[in-house]
């Protein structure tokens, strides 16, 4: 169901941006009581089924805003980062060729 798929990718989008903001702000469970029980009440209302589902209210009124803003950024920034990443590991590759031919060089050199 294509409905189906499209609320649970809702509800991953939010759940990933949760967990990845949650690591760069470590130091917040310290200063909240009760943190951990929020957290776990934020994710069961982020997956309530129907309309009250947290993760369709967060995407439409946080997440689609953000994009429509600065999507444009966004796909640049990826699109400049995935080239980036693709070099690299093109010269990490190429340095692993170098050092095959060479370890294979002197180990034909060997009596």
């Amino acid at each position: 169901d294509p409905e189906d798929d499209k609320t649970w990718l809702t509800y991953w989008v939010v759940y990933s941006w949760l967990v990845i903001s949650d690591t760069y702000v470590d130091f917040i469970p310290e200063h909240i009581p009760n943190y951990y029980l929020l957290k776990l009440c934020f994710i069961i209302w982020l997956q309530l089924p129907g309309r009250c589902m947290g993760a369709r209210l967060v995407y439409t009124y946080v997440f689609a805003p953000i994009y429509s803003f600065a999507g444009d950024d966004i796909k640049n920034w990826l699109n400049r980062t995935a080239e980036e990443v693709h070099d690299y590991n093109r010269g990490v590759a190429k340095s692993l060729d170098n050092m095959k031919a060479d370890a294979m060089d002197k180990a034909s050199r060997q009596p």
